[in-house]
């Protein structure tokens, strides 16, 4: 009786010890292992994106399923059950344990995190975000054009405008703006504004005694009606120069600036663009110098002159004397009439420049033969004058020759 006990014993230890391990090794066989799981993606809007979604020792029972939580914090969207989905703008691609989702020609709305789902008796998931952008490609400054503006005289100030544009873009960028600041009296300013700069001065400590900014940056953003926007930022840059007897501190002031676009998409953040610098040259106001009064017309009697300045600054005013008689033209203008009075055909005239820091005046007497001050050549009377004695010099040598051979 007690072997018969002891054998049932041992086939019931035998056999729940086979039961353990074949159940065991079922759970073992079922347990799968990922071999390709979804990655995070930027694209552009209007590409075909893959998700790749693979395993091994996955049970034939069991097909992964694709869910999709948009980023717009919608409820989740079962995207398909196994192999088949009621979505057109996606496609399960199935090869040998792999589930890919396809996501074709992906638009701006499709954003989110896109999961790969496996259920069995340890359920699994792998996820990826899914970011869709138009990326900035383009950073227009300005067309790319330097220029050229003068300070009117030392202590005075000018202002440089720069507008910044950046097109067809989403999501609308951040632009900043880079700058270099030097000149012949030690300015080296170098330097970036903050991307939510919106006035002020440079935070600098490089400027020199007597030399003041103030900065403003507007910003505007215009939607296309398409989902994406432009954007423009417009830098005004009020430069005040230093303040002493020659007006020579800030020559050959030179401001550099560049714009820089920043972008953060879904995935993707901090793409960079940055445009090519552009230079405005500040040219320092010169004393004026008169160089040469100039004939331009002589016409029975009125005379047609030119104050010949030769710094060429645009803020230079001119007054004109003849025959000590003052008469005034002031404005950006050089150009002068005076009636011609003198029986000897001559004109004693003097123009005088004058800016904010110094003039310069120049006297002279012109007749129609004159070469003018600082010219060459024959004015108009000069070219009638001289035309007229050669017609009659010919005529007179004709009829000498017609005596001396006809007549004698």
């Amino acid at each position: 009786m007690h072997f018969l006990l002891r054998q049932i014993m041992t086939a019931r230890r035998t056999i729940c010890i086979t039961v353990f391990v074949i159940f065991q090794a079922n759970l073992y066989v079922a347990q799968p292992t990922w071999v390709e799981i979804p990655q995070d993606v930027q694209t552009e809007k209007g590409r075909d994106i893959v998700l790749p979604c693979k395993l091994e020792n996955l049970s034939p029972s069991i097909v992964p399923f694709w869910n999709w939580q948009p980023r717009d914090g919608g409820a989740e969207v079962r995207l398909s059950d196994g192999t088949q989905s009621d979505e057109d703008w996606i496609e399960i691609v199935t090869v040998t344990g792999s589930y890919q989702l396809k996501i074709k020609a992906i638009d701006y709305d499709k954003e989110g995190s896109y999961s790969c789902n496996v259920l069995n008796a340890d359920p699994q998931s792998e996820s990826a975000l899914v970011g869709v952008w138009t990326p900035v490609t383009m950073v227009t400054l300005d067309g790319g054009s330097d220029q050229t503006v003068e300070v009117p005289w030392p202590g005075q100030s000018v202002s440089v405008t720069r507008t910044c544009v950046v097109s067809k873009v989403k999501p609308a960028v951040d632009i900043t703006w880079v700058y270099h600041i030097t000149s012949d009296a030690g300015t080296n300013i170098v330097g970036e504004l903050p991307y939510d700069f919106e006035s002020g001065s440079l935070p600098d400590d490089n400027i020199p005694v007597g030399v003041d900014n103030d900065i403003e940056v507007k910003r505007t953003v215009t939607d296309n009606g398409d989902g994406t926007s432009n954007v423009e930022s417009k830098l005004t840059v009020m430069y005040t120069s230093a303040d002493n007897t020659t007006g020579k501190a800030e020559a050959n002031l030179k401001i550099d600036v560049a714009c820089k676009a920043k972008q953060d998409g879904y995935v993707e953040k901090n793409k960079q663009m940055e445009s090519d610098p552009v230079t405005t040259h500040v040219k320092a106001l010169d004393p004026p110098v008169v160089g040469s009064i100039v004939i331009l017309d002589w016409s029975k009697h009125l005379v047609t002159l030119e104050c010949n300045e030769t710094t060429n600054s645009t803020h230079i005013t001119y007054l004109w004397q003849s025959y000590g008689d003052e008469v005034t033209q002031r404005g950006n203008t050089r150009i002068w009439q005076v009636e011609d009075t003198d029986k000897d055909r001559k004109v004693n005239v003097s123009c005088t420049a004058s800016s904010a820091i110094g003039s310069d005046t120049l006297q002279v007497e012109l007749s129609p033969s004159s070469s003018s001050t600082g010219s060459s050549g024959c004015d108009t009377g000069c070219i009638i004058g001289v035309s007229v004695a050669a017609g009659i010099i010919a005529i007179v040598v004709i009829a000498l020759l017609v005596w001396v051979f006809f007549i004698r």
